[in-house]
């Protein structure tokens, strides 16, 4: 599933173009017991309740690829008999099987990993998907009829307290507060939406929070390889490296609390300087590399960590990292840092193609930074526009 499959499906989850047909749903309490529901024909709901609802739908199908959406393909042994025959039939069925439903909702209950109240959606729906040409244009003409269902599961959470009219006593007082449903934290599409046509043998898994994926609903109820996301193998490798060089450090200096804090915050601008310098491999790099051992040695060295820590911090990552690829992009920050600058620390902004040209020169035994402009170069530093000369 790429980005253009997700807006394909959630264009349809608009009040004049919805076609869900079904609605399931079952509400668990915080001691995982079932507590009450409902499987309706989705178009009659009241109006109010099929927007929330519908709404509730769109916002699981979103996010970004690999950190909040992530595509399975199921095990051969899951075909007949196992998780990708389950799910085949509850979408066969339209939801009308009580008994499937029933499985679908203990087997969330007895897998999913969640503290406090949660309701359970199945959404059942049926798309007939329009030939294209090249040029991107519908005919009208059906090339499939996809049919899926949509699983999402919402943390209930407490309305927030407040002042209000109480209707029944008649006076202004402490509004009663009440349990809503919340956003989607988790959420199931199957079959899978590949390349404008559906998918049998894959599953795509929707997770709001791509720091905390839930893998066991990955591997328990979907019977999958679990991977990690995108956002959890930044902070596996962030970890690997700051945790090696507070031991280093550690094993060193005497066992103080000061000296733990002192070795932790220089782990931490160790860490930023080796996210800078994978950023410039990022930018550097023609094609997306896997961060093996020898990669991780070069961005090491790349950066200010000193060169006799470098080995161990590689030998701990081959460990801990050999079952779980990870490539350079995938642990680039998406947001740049706010520089925490010391005294004579140097910050350069630069608009420019020229880059490349800068350098340092040591004149009269002091070095400075050469930064070449152009006569028409507008130079301004912290805010403030500097004249040339």
């Amino acid at each position: 599933m790429d980005r253009k499959d997700i807006l394909e499906l959630r264009r349809r989850f608009k009040k004049e173009q919805c076609n869900i047909d079904r609605l399931a749903c079952c509400f668990i309490d915080e001691n995982k017991n079932r507590i009450t529901g409902f499987n309706e024909s989705f178009l009659s709901l009241p109006t109010d309740e099929f927007e929330k609802f519908l709404d509730i739908a769109k916002k699981t199908m979103s996010g970004t690829i690999s950190n909040n959406i992530m595509e399975y393909e199921f095990p051969l042994a899951e075909e007949n008999g196992g998780r990708q025959q389950f799910f085949n039939g509850l979408k066969a069925s339209g939801l009308k099987n009580e008994e499937l439903l029933d499985t679908l909702y203990d087997q969330i209950i007895k897998e999913y990993e969640h503290d406090g109240k949660y309701l359970i959606l199945v959404y059942h729906d049926v798309y007939d998907i329009m030939t294209r040409t090249s040029d991107n244009l519908k005919l009208d003409e059906s090339e499939e009829v996809y049919e899926y269902i949509l699983i999402s599961i919402c943390p209930m959470e407490l309305s927030k307290p407040g002042i209000g009219y109480r209707k029944d006593e008649n006076k202004i007082g402490s509004r009663i507060r009440d349990w809503v449903v919340g956003a989607p934290e988790t959420g199931i599409l199957f079959p899978a939406f590949d390349e404008h046509s559906g998918n049998l043998h894959r599953v795509d898994y929707f997770i709001r929070n791509p720091k905390e994926s839930h893998p066991e609903v990955v591997e328990k109820l979907l019977g999958c390889d679990v991977r990690k996301t995108r956002e959890e193998k930044k902070q596996k490798f962030a970890q690997v490296i700051r945790d090696s060089i507070i031991k280093n450090d550690e094993s060193n200096e005497a066992d103080k609390e000061e000296d733990a804090g002192a070795a932790a915050e220089k782990a931490d601008e160790y860490l930023n300087d080796i996210k800078d310098t994978i950023a410039v491999k990022v930018e550097e790099s023609e094609e997306d590399i896997e961060v093996t051992g020898a990669v991780v040695e070069d961005i090491l060295k790349g950066s200010s960590l000193p060169d006799d820590k470098v080995d161990e911090i590689v030998k701990v990552y081959e460990e801990e990292i050999k079952n779980d690829p990870v490539t350079l992009s995938e642990l680039k920050d998406d947001k740049p840092r706010k520089r925490k600058l010391k005294k004579n620390d140097v910050l350069v902004s630069l608009i420019s193609e020229n880059k490349d040209a800068i350098h340092t020169e040591v004149r009269q035994d002091q070095e400075f930074l050469m930064i070449p402009i152009e006569a028409d170069s507008e130079i301004i530093i912290n805010g403030i526009k500097w004249a040339k000369g």
